[in-house]
């Protein structure tokens, strides 16, 4: 059971991580864009709207 708990939150961090990729590129390109990127501010929101999400569940697995 433990190696399914090990496998789960591995995939958990790898997740975290590509989520974490894909919000750091999106506020690159926001910076470079400057206000023409104001429309992506809002996919911005849900990005870290998600890691929150996904960082709370690590969280409750590692207790």
């Amino acid at each position: 059971m433990e190696t399914l708990e090990g496998l789960g939150l591995a995939a958990n961090i790898l997740q975290f991580c590509q989520a974490v990729g894909s919000f750091v590129n999106q506020a690159h390109e926001i910076y470079r864009s400057g206000p023409a990127a104001l429309g992506k501010v809002n996919d911005l929101r849900g990005i870290s709207k998600d890691l929150h999400k996904m960082l709370s569940e690590m969280q409750r697995q590692d207790t």
